[in-house]
């Protein structure tokens, strides 16, 4: 049994870099909408109701990993990371923090230098260069939402630090998903395809 965890902000390729993988090992995916889903507007409305409810999926997420007790692999889009980067405390997560521990996952944080993240985070190609989430509205400006998306980045590289799982950082903005797929592969000790 393997579990992945992939993390990173909106635009930094997590998509990407699953595709990719597929070319190179096998998994079964547990996607974002599966574990991460609408929180991040609930994030902002109630951030104790939401930590709450976000922790009861995860941990039936893992759950049934743990009920799986073979030799199957996982890819997690986000998990809790993600919500500590919303501003929820380490109190709700200690507990998936240590099954996750238990289950020797290991956390692939995908980062984007400061210039990129206006053209990768907040204006999206694929969005017609729009603000698709809204951030601009939200935080009042394009200079506030740039600055909330750079501290959710920081404030994952902390989490994932905090953890003390095993992590890897990788930055894509060279968008070389292929070569980012075999580097995470074989650190994952998961790469079965040339």
């Amino acid at each position: 049994m393997g579990v992945g965890i992939i993390e990173g902000l909106t635009g930094t390729g997590k998509t990407s870099v699953i595709g990719a993988l597929r070319a190179v090992t096998t998994f079964e995916l547990i996607d974002e909408e599966t574990t991460f889903d609408d929180f991040a507007g609930e994030f902002f409305a109630n951030a104790e109701a939401a930590a709450a409810r976000a922790t009861t999926r995860m941990a039936a997420i893992l759950d049934n990993i743990e009920a799986q007790r073979r030799s199957k692999r996982y890819i997690l889009e986000r998990f809790y990371f993600t919500h500590l980067a919303l501003g929820s405390p380490w109190s709700f997560y200690r507990d998936l923090n240590q099954r996750c521990e238990a289950l020797n996952a290991k956390v692939i944080l995908l980062v984007l230098p400061e210039e990129e993240i206006a053209h990768r985070s907040l204006y999206r190609a694929e969005h017609g260069d729009q603000d698709w989430q809204g951030l601009l509205d939200h935080y009042g400006s394009e200079q506030e939402a740039l600055r909330a998306l750079s501290n959710s980045q920081a404030a994952r590289i902390r989490a994932v630090a905090e953890s003390r799982l095993e992590h890897r950082i990788v930055n894509t903005s060279g968008k070389q998903w292929h070569p980012y797929a075999v580097e995470i592969a074989e650190w994952l000790d998961w790469r079965t395809e040339p």
